[in-house]
């Protein structure tokens, strides 16, 4: 792999390898023993002349190839080991110093780069405040003391990363040299065919055991090589052998009627782990229609088994429901609406099963159907959250357990769940000619909470996110093709919401949802190429789509906080390079965005207040509305520029206490707020940054506007001369500001709708 970022280490477990490393140990006696055994039963038959000389030289030899081949699997499990160990040293090293370098106040990037996090303009408020004697000098000292510190926590940090990257590579080269051996001496993929495969799918449905090689050959077609892998995972097509194909298909037919509960029980015995593991990913690797043969053949819906097949194309909802006790039966004489569900068990026997497979496979339409089925069920069962099946009786936290582990199996395919998002490649999981609509689908999930289990949504939305910047074209383009389809989801008055309502009704996902399109907000808002800003090529939204993103996300505080807080501070950075380049098109830009914001979360208190929620609405005005009226140490200071603060500090500053998720929630949407984050004073303050990096002369003619070199915000608030200068330099600013807040709220283009006609179904 590349150079480990710091999610991507502090996500890191290397117990599978420990694992992998005692398997191939017992593999490598095993074989030894089978070698001994081979000699020892020729020699002792009861038989002479040539033909008894000649079976004993075989044997000797074929024992010659049992121990090189022993020989390679030992050293399989000691590159593993070593990896193992070295890897995991490095991880402790580097999740420790991180640790240690947060606790002490500096903040630490993906790509190591330490920072100092500490509040200097706070400080420099209570050191005036209270008259420190040296205050600032000591305040001087500090900084200049911290960023050596920083510097010398970048270096290690990195050095310790690169480590890994070379660890890592030396023991995938180790692990691949090995494999080769292994595959050379004993190639079980050389007998893969469909003879092999119909042999093996009879002796697993018979429940007879697989012979040691039986198992191998299991494991080979099951299998994809490097070259195979990475086409895979770009979404290119893959080529198999026709061998391997006809395997693989005489393994899913094998398993054609069976149930679930059937197929949980295949190879039942000592190598019960291993023969699911293979099984499963046979039957979602030829769920892949990007998988070809050099005939014709490919994977997709049609090859999996028929059952699987029924369960994900299906419609599993209805109407029907049932008034039943409670679950619990700690409420006597209370009923609840039991919505009946087709399948759910074998639904979750399912998605226990595929998550047992290989979770690297990418693209399969078992997911794509998972996925579909999983947002139609939580649709269906929105006014209660209750379901039940043939056998089965979920009360609210069972079925959300059982819809959010679904989410976290199906979700780890990121091109499938790409398709979930965006409506692409998904009519496959419709049965009798249905068409997927994407929307709907959305809806449905954002439909009701999952209460404690939100590993599903966070499985579903986060990589969209946290693939914004990705290195890897692919899965960047994956990110942004999704993060394009939230935002006009979001941005369409037509899609989200039910009855006229446009918002994520569940507050988890809204704050999922959220921190997915936060990476893609500038792309939202800007219009053509700006080469000063980073952008992922993703369609820009009409002011109408940005007021309706906001709309929908600031219906839940927590959310609002956190994309009103990424919006100010966008709106600063546009200031700052209105600043350096004097291009008023930042000010226009600005403009939408203010206007966006500011209407947006109207529209949204609104709807809670005529929801009548009258304490959700006193909740927003509350503890945090004096932080409010504050300037946010953030917004404060566009990012490059100086150093980006958190609004914590400044909350124990003015409060005394830093804000919670409810204190969070509070601030998000309220008012005030929202207004103070677009101050125009604090707009042009950034603006001024900008401005007196490109004029130094600004900084000698004016001393007492800066401190240390750099503008300093007290210092400038309030002082006439510079107001003028301001006034100044600001007109084409003001002029594309006003455009911007201005402009018509356009609204998105409604998106294909559900189609009424009962001949023509949807899925």
């Amino acid at each position: 792999m590349a150079t480990p970022t710091r999610s991507q280490v502090e996500a890191l477990h290397f117990h599978n390898m420990e694992k992998a490393a005692t398997e191939a140990t017992r593999l490598a006696t095993q074989i030894k023993y089978d070698g001994k055994n081979v000699v020892k039963t020729i020699t002792a038959l009861d038989w002479t002349g040539q033909t008894h000389s000649a079976a004993e030289i075989r044997a000797v030899d074929e024992n010659q190839e049992f121990r090189r081949t022993a020989f390679a699997m030992e050293d399989l499990a000691a590159a593993i080991t070593a990896g193992k160990d070295d890897m995991s040293r490095l991880t402790g090293k580097l999740k420790s110093l991180t640790s240690g370098y947060v606790a002490d106040g500096f903040d630490v990037a993906q790509n190591w780069a330490v920072t100092d996090g500490y509040n200097y303009a706070v400080a420099e408020l209570l050191v005036n405040g209270l008259d420190v004697p040296n205050g600032m000098q000591l305040l001087a000292d500090l900084k200049a003391r911290r960023l050596n510190e920083a510097k010398t926590a970048t270096t290690k940090l990195t050095r310790l990363a690169h480590e890994f990257d070379a660890a890592d590579t030396a023991c995938a080269r180790a692990i691949d040299a090995a494999t080769q051996d292994i595959n050379r001496l004993a190639p079980a993929r050389a007998a893969l065919g469909g003879g092999l495969g119909q042999t093996i799918a009879k002796k697993l449905s018979a429940g007879t055991a697989l012979t040691d090689f039986e198992r191998r050959a299991l494991a080979a077609g099951a299998m994809l090589t490097p070259e195979q892998l990475q086409a895979m995972r770009t979404g290119k097509p893959f080529e198999l052998s026709q061998g391997q194909f006809d395997f693989l298909t005489k393994i899913n037919r094998g398993l054609d009627g069976k149930s679930m509960s059937d197929i949980l029980k295949i190879g039942e015995g000592p190598h019960h782990k291993q023969i699911q593991h293979n099984l499963a990913a046979a039957v979602e690797m030829m769920g892949i229609p990007n998988l070809r043969t050099a005939d014709g053949d490919r994977g997709g819906m049609a090859q999996v088994p028929n059952q699987i097949r029924s369960l994900l194309t299906r419609n599993l909802t209805s109407n029907a429901y049932q008034a039943l006790p409670d679950e619990n039966e700690q409420a006597p004489g209370t009923y609840h609406h039991y919505y009946n569900i087709d399948g759910l068990s074998d639904l979750r026997a399912l998605s226990d099963f595929i998550s047992h497979g290989d979770a690297g496979l990418q693209g399969s339409d078992i997911n794509r159907g998972i996925e579909k089925q999983v947002a139609e069920i939580n649709g269906a069962t929105a006014e209660s959250g209750r379901a039940m099946s043939p056998g089965m009786k979920l009360g609210t936290d069972q079925l959300d357990k059982l819809l959010s582990d679904a989410l976290v199996t199906a979700s780890q395919d990121h091109i499938a769940t790409h398709d979930f998002i965006t409506g692409k490649n998904m009519d496959v999981t419709c049965d009798n000619g249905g068409h997927y609509n994407a929307w709907s689908h959305l809806n449905d999930l954002n439909s009701q909470s999952f209460g404690k289990h939100t590993a599903g949504l966070h499985g579903l939305y986060d990589w969209v996110g946290a693939e914004a910047n990705s290195p890897n074209p692919a899965s960047a383009g994956l990110a942004h093709d999704a993060a394009n389809a939230l935002g006009h989801y979001l941005g369409t008055s037509a899609n989200i919401g039910d009855g006229g309502r446009i918002e994520v009704l569940n507050a988890d996902a809204a704050r999922i949802v959220e921190k997915a399109i936060e990476p893609y907000l500038a792309d939202f808002v800007l219009e053509g190429d700006l080469q000063t800003l980073p952008g992922h090529d993703i369609n820009t939204r009409t002011p109408g789509e940005l007021q309706n993103i906001f709309r929908a996300l600031n219906t839940d505080g927590v959310a609002a906080a956190n994309l009103n807080l990424a919006a100010s501070r966008l709106e600063n950075e546009f200031a700052y390079r209105y600043g350096l380049t004097g291009n008023g098109v930042y000010g226009q830009y600005t403009g939408v965005l203010a206007q966006a914001m500011v209407d947006g979360n109207q529209l949204a208190v609104h709807q809670l207040s005529d929801d009548q929620n009258a304490h959700r609405m006193a909740e927003y005005e509350n503890r945090l509305k004096a932080i409010g009226t504050a300037k946010d140490a953030a917004s404060l200071f566009p990012p490059g520029a100086l150093i980006a603060l958190g609004l914590s500090p400044l909350s124990d500053a003015l409060a005394g206490t830093a804000p919670g998720q409810q204190s969070g929630a509070v601030q998000g949407n309220s008012a005030t707020w929202v207004d103070t984050l677009n101050d125009p004073q604090v707009l042009k303050f950034s603006q001024f940054v900008g401005y007196s990096q490109i004029h130094p002369e600004i900084a000698k003619e004016n001393p007492e506007w800066f401190t240390d070199g750099k503008p300093d915000w007290n210092a400038v608030h309030g002082d006439p001369d510079w107001k003028y200068l301001m006034l100044r330099i600001s007109d084409s600013w003001s002029q594309g500001y006003d455009d911007g807040r201005r402009a018509p709220d356009i609204p998105g283009q409604p998106g294909p709708q559900m189609p009424k006609d009962p001949t023509a179904p949807v899925g």
